[in-house]
């Protein structure tokens, strides 16, 4: 599965009296000038819109701190709203990147018809779903993986034992990748975490800003 990057920053303010002092929490990219990442009620919302062309286009959040050691994630997402007329023609990822290897060293893929849990040798499990909320749940304990991804009623689970103790991030892209997908959006409820070395905490938006910085 293909990944795209896009650019973003989301900051926790220190002082709500001195903008200036942020802690960056998130950055990302994005691919056209018109895609939107804003905050509401502690809910991100994420939209890319197509430029008309063949090219993919997508817009991405990642984490700008890192998982470190042991650690749980789980991650809230809803609404993932598709326009594009293939089966394949709009993904939702999110999962965790050493930023090393080639591909991620797990993500759960969202499409129109299906969803799917792979790791960093791009073997999957797959499982159709007509479903447009759900969550991505990871835990690792030593260097074990134990990841699941649940979308409404339909759940992949994949375990990997002795699998990586390097440092992670997260991410989530939305991604249009045919010139039927007008546009595709979706809605990150919270982001929960325990242990993980401390520098990326639970983040439910409440008191974020996103700046686009391309």
């Amino acid at each position: 599965m293909l990944v795209l990057t896009s650019v973003i920053v989301s900051c926790k303010k220190k002082n709500s009296d001195d903008p200036s002092s942020v802690t960056p929490k998130w950055f990302a990219t994005r691919q056209n000038a018109s895609d939107i990442a804003t905050v509401s009620n502690g809910v991100a919302y994420l939209k890319t819109s197509n430029n008309g062309s063949q090219s993919p286009n997508g817009l991405s959040l990642s984490s700008f701190n890192k998982l470190k050691g042991d650690f749980v994630i789980k991650l809230s997402f809803s609404s993932f709203s598709t326009s594009g007329a293939n089966s394949l023609s709009e993904w939702f990822t999110v999962g965790l990147s050493d930023q090393e290897s080639v591909h991620p060293l797990v993500a759960s893929i969202l499409t129109n018809t299906e969803m799917y849990l792979e790791d960093n040798n791009v073997d999957y499990q797959v499982k159709s779903t007509t479903n447009r909320e759900g969550e991505f749940y990871a835990k690792r304990v030593g260097a074990d993986f134990f990841t699941w991804c649940r979308v409404g009623s339909d759940t992949l689970r994949m375990d990997k034992l002795n699998y990586s103790t390097k440092d992670v991030s997260i991410f989530m892209n939305i991604t249009g990748m045919d010139n039927t997908a007008t546009n595709t959006s979706i809605q990150i409820k919270d982001v929960l975490i325990s242990g993980g070395g401390g520098l990326l905490t639970t983040d439910t938006f409440d008191n974020n800003t996103i700046s686009v910085i391309r």
